[in-house]
């Protein structure tokens, strides 16, 4: 497999950027399974080989996203802990000070709000 990059740019559809064209040889049966990956994904060649072999920002973005994830799971569950225990002094008549619930609701919206952000792409503060 080899591959040419060719150095003409041509405007895109939608007028936007230029765009350079990259292509390469394979064989037959090469671009037999090219065109039916791409077609089972939905996506045309062009994108398809482009996702492909953008893949890797991707997979960097996923694993930093999915670590930010569980960083909040593991949060959420230490709150969990502090509300049972809450709830076990409650239920075995002991007063709870406010404080301590307040600052309980406080850490589930801090996570819920972190977590939001991070569902919309933005950065997350690292665990107080």
């Amino acid at each position: 497999m080899s591959i040419e990059t060719k150095p003409e740019s041509t405007e895109n559809p939608t007028g936007n950027a230029a765009r350079t064209r990259i292509e390469f040889r394979c064989t037959p049966a090469e671009k037999d399974t090219i065109v039916s990956l791409a077609g089972k994904a939905g996506a045309d060649v062009s994108d398809y080989c482009r996702g492909r072999a953008l893949r890797s920002d991707n997979q960097a973005k996923g694993k930093a996203q999915r670590l930010e994830y569980l960083d909040l799971l593991a949060q959420l569950g230490k709150i969990g802990s502090n509300v049972n225990q809450l709830a076990r002094a409650t239920n075995a008549g002991r007063t709870v000070p406010d404080a301590a619930i307040l600052s309980a609701l406080q850490e589930i919206e801090r996570c819920g709000e972190a977590l939001r952000a991070s569902l919309r792409g933005d950065k997350i503060k690292a665990s107080q």
